[in-house]
């Protein structure tokens, strides 16, 4: 009779994953689908938000940012504008589900 088997978790399994290059790799595909996303969503005056639009890496972080100085006001509005929030759409648009705090 065979000797019964049993699973052993591995601790570190969460970090090992995130550090894996595939992972990584799989992060930025759907970082780059939540950007165009808000690129398509994106207010068209100048363009100038849209092109503004990027995925950046740093270490284990993956995050879709603009770098335009305006940005905040564009995504959440202001007292004479409306929230455009092209970024929190463009997320939802890519599948992801977004939790606001």
């Amino acid at each position: 009779m065979a000797t019964p088997r049993f699973y052993v978790p591995n601790p570190l399994f969460s970090q090992l994953l995130h550090a894996s290059q595939e992972f990584r790799e799989g992060i930025a595909e759907i970082a780059e689908d939540a950007a165009d996303g808000a690129r398509e969503v994106a207010p068209e005056q100048t363009g100038a938000y849209r092109d503004s639009i990027e995925v950046v890496q740093s270490g284990s972080e993956t995050a879709v940012v603009t770098k335009d100085f305006a940005g905040h006001i564009i995504e959440f509005g202001s007292v004479n504008n409306p929230a455009y929030a092209p970024l929190r759409n463009g997320a939802r648009k890519a599948g992801l589900r977004l939790e606001e705090n």
